[in-house]
């Protein structure tokens, strides 16, 4: 566990870097909600991209992502290294990176979406946990499946996807009462607290 102004200062430096790579960036978890202690640092991003000739075939042209270009550099600088999970595999995909930040050691997790997808996974990436599982039991109630990483719930019966257009809207939609970030951490008594 690291203290919230440590990981906090190495959130701000990373999320700085990613200002000229990405349209948007947000820092998300337990940073986000104002946990005295926290375990990493999440940052969501929408990533830019730019039109580039294809390494494999210098006839064709493909999108060339500058934010997961940019966090692969900081590692072979040296300033961050690849995260192991649990089960001992790294996570380093077009949508997540787990990485470490060499010089403090505070965990560091990168998080790409889409503009379509921003708001639904910044409600995710914020969690904690247990209010995303109630979100998702929440939908299922309604004949709903939530998905975090998309752009929001989907119609289990008719197929239709119900895009959120803003944070407050992931919660509007399963019936809970908006929750600030500092909120959530423990969302059962503020709701209770509502009632």
């Amino acid at each position: 566990m690291f203290p919230r102004v440590i990981a906090l200062r190495v959130a701000e430096k990373y999320l700085a870097g990613l200002i000229g790579v990405t349209t948007q960036r947000f820092i998300v978890g337990s940073v986000r909600r104002q946990k005295p202690f926290v375990k990493d640092v999440e940052i969501l991003f929408i990533p830019r991209t730019e039109r580039r000739p294809s390494r494999a075939d210098m006839f064709t042209v493909e999108d060339f992502d500058l934010a997961g270009h940019w966090i692969t550099e900081q590692v072979r600088l040296g300033l961050l290294e690849k995260r192991r999970k649990a089960d001992g595999t790294v996570a380093w995909g077009n949508r997540i990176k787990l990485a470490r930040e060499v010089e403090s050691g505070v965990p560091l997790d990168f998080f790409a979406t889409t503009g379509a997808c921003w708001f639904n996974q910044l409600g995710c990436r914020t969690g904690p946990a247990s209010l995303n599982i109630e979100i998702s039991k929440r939908a299922q109630a309604r004949h709903c499946m939530w998905n975090p990483t998309g752009p929001g719930f989907t119609d289990m019966e008719t197929g239709t996807v119900h895009r959120m257009e803003s944070e407050e809207a992931v919660f509007k939609f399963v019936g809970l009462p908006y929750l600030k970030p500092w909120e959530r951490t423990n969302w059962e008594a503020e709701i209770n607290e509502r009632k």
